[in-house]
């Protein structure tokens, strides 16, 4: 008589979660990932973007009604009695245009460093609602894009790129150094994130011209953002060994991605567009372009806010470390 050896079948409950569990991980993550960037790219529709009017002949009331027939609440106008008080607003990325209808021709001021497709809008909006009493629209571009930058791009795929490694180098660090200590992975995640913002600076700015302005200010918050999605992914994977893959990919790659695109907040659907100034990606997208083209005012909030993300995190790591030794030793002993 002869006896077979058992198998091993796939049915067992070990196996059948590292059959099933790792099939409904990558749907959720290839789900969400094309549903929210499609939601928010694939017809967007601006809300009040501000644009600035400096009065001819026509009153700002008389413009607006006329806009909100034909655009339908898409701008939104300020009166402005200065040309030059208004151009300051457009330098600084307080505004997305300025209507000057002093002249002998209606003149649209633009920031290139907004994009096409903002740019472009706002044009459209203005032709379609009569502004200019059906003038052409004359345009001028105050802040260009790079010469090699059609659509803003580049500085995109930098900020994308960076976040995309951090989150990539947090779990490898949470996978592969469970002997080290919370200050050791602290301190190779700071190792990691000063590598990574001075090398992709460097590339962006010697290897291709995209950042041609305030390189220290564009690697400090590359180096932040670094730090804060480390961060904030280590907490993911520390709160759930099975599902913090899945909420920090969903959350810090994907959310971020669709809120912190190419286009601002007034394009996105209303419950993406508050992410864009929440999430690291956003927030270090809109702090380099800031500092690329707007003249760098806003780094002391950008810098603060991925603090924010850093220590919160790391505080949250701490508590759950502490709960968790508290709680085994409690149930050895019963």
């Amino acid at each position: 008589m002869t006896i077979e050896p058992l198998r091993p079948t796939w049915r067992t409950t070990a196996t059948s979660r590292g059959f099933v569990l790792p099939i409904i991980q990558a749907t959720i993550i290839a789900t969400s990932f094309v549903a929210l960037l499609l939601i928010s790219t694939h017809s967007p529709q601006p809300r009040d973007l501000t644009v600035d009017l400096v009065n001819g002949s026509t009153t700002s009331e008389q413009q607006q009604a006329q806009l909100d027939t034909t655009a339908d609440g898409y701008i939104s106008l300020r009166t402005s009695t200065n040309l030059d008080d208004s151009l300051r607003r457009l330098r600084v990325n307080d505004t997305y245009a300025v209507v000057d209808l002093t002249g002998d021709a209606p003149t649209v001021h633009l920031a290139g460093a907004n994009g096409p497709t903002v740019n472009n809008t706002i044009v459209g909006l203005l032709d379609t609602a009569g502004v200019g009493d059906g003038d052409q629209l004359a345009t001028v571009d105050h802040l260009s894009l790079g010469p090699d930058d059609a659509a803003g791009l580049p500085i995109f795929y930098l900020v994308f790129g960076v976040v995309l490694a951090s989150y990539l180098f947090a779990i490898g660090s949470v996978n592969t150094g469970i002997g080290l200590t919370l200050t050791s992975h602290w301190a190779s995640a700071a190792v990691f994130a000063v590598i990574a913002a001075s090398v992709t600076t460097m590339i962006a700015s010697v290897g291709t011209g995209t950042i041609t302005t305030r390189h220290l200010h564009v690697a400090l918050i590359l180096a932040a953002a670094s730090f804060a999605t480390s961060a904030a992914s280590a907490l993911c994977l520390r709160v759930s060994r099975a599902w913090g893959t899945v909420i920090a990919t969903v959350v810090l790659i994907t959310l971020g991605n669709a809120s912190g695109g190419l286009l601002p907040g007034e394009f996105l659907p209303a419950w993406i567009a508050p992410f864009r100034s929440l999430l690291p990606m956003g927030i270090a997208l809109t702090g380099i372009r800031d500092a690329t083209y707007f003249g760098g005012h806003d780094l002391a909030r950008v810098i603060a806010s991925l603090t924010i993300w850093a220590i919160a995190s790391i505080a949250l790591m701490r508590a759950l470390a502490a709960h968790r030794n508290q709680t085994t030793p409690t149930q050895s002993a019963t």
